[in-house]
This record gives structure tokens, sequence and C-alpha cells, in this order.
């Protein structure tokens, strides 16, 4: 059911259930009762999707990590935006390529270039930042002070 327990009671759970047979039936039940709820909030489908995408031992560790607090999600637009950045900043600054080569590469003849340098000059100050602070942190001398 879990790869590895990471509490106590997924360590009991891992001690109680001991055929695959038994797990892929309280794997659907859980599954189950996560539709159960959503009978009352629709709005909760949503977790039986991420449940069915991620299994139970990586929502677990979701559930874990927000631990009931409620979030909000970028658009898929906002994330194809994040990715052209990321993907904008490799070409431009890690393998030197022009941004003429970089409308080639992504077949975007329209790719708007002075929106991505600027984020891209964004995206740098905040890595020379994280970078300063990690330097400082460990005791490194930045910039000869």
């Amino acid at each position: 059911m879990f790869k590895t327990a990471k509490s106590v009671f997924q360590q009991r759970l891992q001690d109680t259930l001991k055929s695959d047979s038994s797990k892929e039936v309280i794997e659907d039940l859980i599954r189950l009762h996560l539709f159960k709820s959503a009978e009352k909030d629709e709005s909760l489908l949503v977790l039986v999707e991420i449940y069915d995408l991620l299994g139970l031992d990586k929502f677990m560790d979701l559930l874990n990590l927000l631990d009931g607090q409620t979030i909000t999600f970028s658009s898929r637009e906002d994330m194809k935006d994040t990715v052209q950045l990321a993907i904008c900043y490799y070409y431009r600054n890690i393998e030197g390529k022009s941004w003429s080569d970089i409308k080639d590469l992504l077949g975007d003849p329209e790719l708007p270039t002075i929106k991505y340098g600027i984020r891209m000059q964004q995206l740098q100050t905040f890595l020379d930042y994280i970078a300063d602070r990690i330097k400082k942190k460990n005791g490194m001398v930045v910039d000869g002070k």
C-alpha cells in the first residue's frame, strides 16, 4: 500500500494488510468513500481524480503536506507560460541561443520575446537572491564581503 511507511499509522496499515487482494479492496473502499464525500459537495470530486492520479501513497503525502489547508492551483495557461519561460531561459541563458533560434525551436514566430526577456531577468534576479542567501547561510564570502 505504501512504498515506505512515513508514520506510525502507515506502518500499522502495512502490518495489517498482508495480501495484495486486501490492499486493492481497501484502496477501492477509500476511493468509494471519497465519492461518498463528494455526494454532499460536488467540488470534492476532484479529490477522487487526484487520488486516482497519484495513488494512495502520494495522495497521503499530499494530504500530509497540505493538512487541511485551502490552496489554489495555477491555471493551465499560467503553467504553460511558466514552462515556456523555463524553456526560453534554458535556451537563452544556458545554451546561448538567439531569440530567432528560440522562436524556430519552439515553432512560434510570434513569441513575445520582450515579455519573456523581462520575465527571465526577474527570474535571474530571484535566482541570484537565492544563491546569495545559500552562500550566506553556509558562511561563504559573497562578492568579497
